[in-house]
């Protein structure tokens, strides 16, 4: 698996494809879902909190593989 290994070897950077293209129709999707229900749902506007919540598990993923990768290739080092 190699996890933070961002070598072709390993299968980390795979998953990493895999997930942030799941991840991003994840987040898609609920902008479709959004869409096609809007009228019915205006009275509680969720977008806001639909989106707030998407992005937070999105965000804190892209996190995790920017600090792998900087490990990876050395920028920053572990004790």
């Amino acid at each position: 698996y190699g996890e933070g290994k961002f070598d072709w070897s390993h299968g980390y950077p795979y998953l990493a494809v895999v997930l942030n293209f799941s991840q991003s129709w994840a987040l898609y999707c609920l902008v479709q879902f959004y869409a096609v229900t809007k009228d019915k749902l205006a009275s509680i506007k969720p977008l806001a909190k639909f989106l707030t919540f998407k992005s937070i598990i999105f965000l804190t993923w892209w996190q995790g593989i920017a600090v792998a990768f900087l490990f990876s290739t050395g920028i920053f080092k572990g004790s």
